[in-house]
């Protein structure tokens, strides 16, 4: 099954157009591999197949992005990063973040919110919309 997002008012340069089992769809153009899209940024192909198969290493990609908000679809079911994960050091930055972007002020870390693959594309166009800095790592593991 797969589905097409309605164009919402967005100024973002990247948005999500589609989903399905085995693809993401960012702006018209099909992804048959896991990636990361943001909103100003081109989208790039990201290494992991599944949620055991992301590391540290993984997620260092996003540190050049510096994002408000991360969000990682997981494939069709929501599934949690192992807590070393969860909560992404972002060392250099001097920026504070928490839940969904809040601002914490005790934390220089970036809160990596998992949810099912299309929760995040949805997700993604929503935060877009709102002229967030938002970053979603898309898993594509062929049951999304």
């Amino acid at each position: 099954m797969s589905s097409t997002l309605q164009p919402e008012h967005n100024n973002s340069q990247f948005s999500i157009t589609g989903y399905g089992e085995d693809f993401i769809e960012i702006n018209r153009e099909k992804w048959y591999q896991s990636c990361i899209v943001s909103t100003s940024a081109n989208p790039i192909s990201w290494e992991p197949k599944c949620i055991n198969d992301i590391k540290e290493s993984n997620l260092s990609i996003i540190k050049s992005l510096y994002p408000e908000i991360l969000i990682l679809g997981t494939g069709k079911n929501h599934n949690f990063l192992p807590p070393h994960l969860i909560c992404f050091n972002l060392e250099e930055e001097d920026k504070n973040y928490g839940f969904l972007g809040v601002n914490n002020s005790k934390s220089t870390s970036l809160n990596i919110e998992c949810m099912s693959t299309a929760a995040a594309c949805r997700t993604f166009n929503i935060l877009a919309s709102e002229d967030r800095k938002v970053v979603a790592a898309i898993l594509i593991t062929g049951e999304n």
